[in-house]
């Protein structure tokens, strides 16, 4: 996998809004958002949604990251502790409070269900 170099300037000026730093990487790579969302199992407006998360969560990140080739950890330091925290840890996830990782998730049950609707 190809990774790709964030600018300085770029680290800096985004890196307190995931959504944000996301969408700018996104945006630069030239992958349209609605092949992202195919390869994501999503729709358009999930991934635009996601881009206004402040505290996106680390998986999606990664997700994206994947599907765009670009290694988020050397914009976010704190991804790289959560990585090597979650290596180290063979327990359980404690559970999540963080509100975005809820609100992705209801987003994500609700376009399934939506799915299962239309069939």
């Amino acid at each position: 996998m190809r990774n790709k170099q964030i600018d300085v300037q770029f680290k800096f000026v985004y890196m307190n809004h995931r959504g944000e730093t996301v969408e700018k990487a996104v945006r630069d790579s030239g992958i349209p958002i609605s092949s992202l969302a195919k390869k994501l199992g999503k729709s358009r407006r999930h991934i635009y949604n996601l881009f206004q998360y402040h505290n996106l969560d680390w998986e999606t990140i990664a997700q994206v990251g994947e599907i765009i080739k670009i290694d988020f950890t050397d914009v976010f330091p704190e991804f790289k502790k959560q990585i090597a925290q979650k290596s180290s840890e063979n327990s359980i996830e404690s559970p999540i409070e963080d509100i975005d990782f809820w609100k992705n998730k209801y987003i994500s049950l609700l376009e399934e269900y939506n799915k299962l609707l239309k069939k």
